[in-house]
């Protein structure tokens, strides 16, 4: 589900540009967080589970398949992190 902003883009300086660039990092860090803690949950998880190795990760060898679908992943949130270039301009 696309999440719209409401009311006016904040603006702390004078360059409406330098509050993009501020905006592109804010996106990128939050979901690199997200996607960090979550990654590191999951592989502990598996990890005690049995169900992993613990250096399977490490060891694994990309298919076809999985890059489509790495790249469909990563053309989203390109998508995602930079939406605050589309949407001014």
């Amino acid at each position: 589900m696309p999440r719209v902003p409401k009311g006016k883009r904040a603006r702390f300086h004078a360059d409406p540009n330098v509050d993009r660039l501020f905006a592109i990092v804010a996106a990128l860090t939050a979901e690199l967080s997200v996607v960090s803690e979550r990654l590191m949950t999951l592989e502990k998880v598996l990890v005690r589970r049995g169900q992993l190795a613990p250096d399977a990760i490490e060891s694994h060898e990309i298919d076809d398949a999985e890059s489509a679908l790495r790249l469909q992943a990563r053309e989203g949130l390109i998508e995602r992190v930079f939406q605050v270039l589309e949407k001014d301009g």
